[in-house]
């Protein structure tokens, strides 16, 4: 992570080439209330609104919560951004996916991540986080990948 003048902290983005178009893959990343199949940290969603800007899913995963806001959709650019709105020790939790197609059925999905700082006297340090939500965001697509191939 790299914390510039602003505070925001920028987390490395996850970019991972899938064999599948991007319609396919998108047709599954758009779903949004699926979480607890790709996902081993997620037990149940509630999807609460519509599946698109304003929508929310609070995700429940042992004794953790979180709750998720779509912020952006856009299905022609086959992208969405969401914060998470409470359950982790960053402000302002952004991220973004995006499905890029690269033709012969291949697509790019790139998931980008910053915050806007860290909440003081968080459980985890600021690294770990960064650890966590990488870990997260590489086992849903390799999840989303085996359920998909």
């Amino acid at each position: 992570m790299n914390s510039d003048q602003s505070n925001t902290i920028s987390i490395a983005p996850l970019a991972r080439s899938l064999p599948f178009s991007a319609d396919v893959v998108w047709g599954e990343v758009r779903k949004m209330d699926n979480m607890e199949h790709l996902s081993s940290q997620i037990d149940t969603v509630e999807w609460f609104g519509p599946k698109g800007v304003s929508g929310e899913g609070l995700m429940r995963g042992g004794a953790h919560a979180f709750c998720e806001r779509v912020t952006a959709f856009d299905d022609l650019q086959r992208s969405y951004s969401y914060e998470v709105a409470e359950g982790v020790p960053a402000k302002e939790l952004t991220n973004t996916i995006r499905i890029i197609d690269e033709g012969y059925a291949r697509c790019l999905l790139v998931w980008t991540s910053a915050c806007g700082g860290f909440l003081p006297g968080a459980e985890m340090s600021e690294a770990e986080f960064a650890g966590f939500l990488s870990a997260a965001r590489t086992e849903i697509v390799d999840t989303l990948h085996q359920i998909m191939g």
